[in-house]
């Protein structure tokens, strides 16, 4: 034996997803099959968060149960709220490697985030994790549309307890003895009978998928070097950029008072969603967006301000609005009465 192998303690891994289980399901355990099937001590961390439409169960319902379901891997910590966490745990516990199951659409995302920060120091100038590698590897496709396993999503179950089908809900309980329990636990923490049940975030909702990861980032983390590198071109952008501001300014109230006298929001938002992006693209849009609802006071007044994000606009569409207003305003000038409506048919179908 080589004296250096006496002294260098041997690599550990740790296989882990991390997952909201709500509720856990046949997928789910397919997911495990795919964690227990790489040599490592096995983890399953769940995520803490409770809402009635997508997150009915509770973190320590969602634990009892999964260990019922999952015998034989390890099942979340109450310590572990998010990816970032787990990591940090699994340094606590001495593992040197590390190999993160996630779905397809998002193993991308997470090595990328895992590559640019494992050993850097975060906000408080501590490490959160520090790994020897870290890996990250699909846990499969999903077809929503299949039968079985592969079709099967926490969604599809939440919509069969919110309709009272124990019947479907049944289907996609690992255990069917536990079905009724959790049936009765998932109608409950949606606190009414009757509710229409949210989508997963997965894969359906991507944007919003990546903006729960750009706030993981920046919560441990702050800037990321992409960010970092564009607000040092932000910098060189000022407000004498929008000199021009005043015919703009104008235009901008002028399209908001046409919305009150509409009642014509809907279809506002519709052409910013539609065509905002060709409207405030570059550092100098970004710029704006970051300095967010003071700059949008400051340009428009609080009044006109507030009736927008009472609305519900983005920042970016309020953004969009006032350095678009004056051609928004030339274009709504124009369609007339086929924009009012537009905005009628819009407010019918919501």
């Amino acid at each position: 034996m080589l004296l250096r192998e006496l002294f260098e303690a041997p690599g550990k891994t740790a296989v882990l997803a991390f997952g909201r289980l709500n509720p856990p399901t046949i997928g789910h355990a397919k997911l495990v099959d795919k964690i227990t099937s790489i040599d490592g001590d096995h983890y399953l961390f769940l995520s803490q968060t409770q809402k009635p439409k997508t997150d009915p169960l509770d973190f320590a319902t969602k634990m009892k149960l999964a260990k019922q379901f999952f015998p034989g891997i390890n099942i979340g910590h109450q310590a572990v709220r998010t990816p970032v966490q787990a990591l940090e745990q699994l340094q606590s516990l001495g593992y040197t490697d590390v190999i993160f199951i996630a779905g397809s659409d998002r193993v991308d995302a997470f090595q990328k985030l895992f590559d640019t920060y494992n050993g850097q120091t975060d906000k408080a100038g501590n490490v959160p994790f520090k790994f020897n590698s870290i890996k990250v590897v699909s846990a499969g496709e999903r077809d929503p549309d299949a039968d079985g396993a592969e079709g099967m999503s926490a969604s599809k179950m939440r919509a069969a307890a919110a309709e009272g089908n124990l019947e479907a809900f049944a289907q996609g309980v690992p255990d069917k003895k536990l079905a009724k329990t959790m049936y009765d636990a998932v109608r409950k923490g949606m606190g009414v009978k009757d509710v229409v049940a949210a989508e997963d975030v997965s894969p359906e909702n991507e944007k919003k998928f990546h903006n729960e990861l750009d706030d993981l980032v920046h919560k441990y983390f702050g800037d990321s070097p992409d960010e970092v590198k564009m607000k040092k071109k932000m910098r060189k952008v000022k407000e004498d950029d929008l000199n021009e501001a005043v015919p703009l300014v104008a235009a901008a109230i002028w399209i908001i008072k046409w919305a009150i006298r509409y009642g014509a929001w809907p279809v506002i938002k519709w052409l910013l969603k539609k065509h905002g992006g060709k409207i405030i693209g570059g550092a100098a849009a970004a710029y704006y967006i970051d300095q967010g609802w003071d700059w949008v006071k400051d340009k428009i007044g609080a009044e006109y301000a507030q009736m927008l994000i009472d609305n519900k606009f983005e920042i970016g569409m309020a953004v969009a609005l006032i350095i678009g207003a004056v051609a928004l305003k030339k274009y709504m000038e124009k369609q007339g009465d086929k924009l009012v409506k537009a905005n009628e048919s819009l407010m019918a179908r919501s």
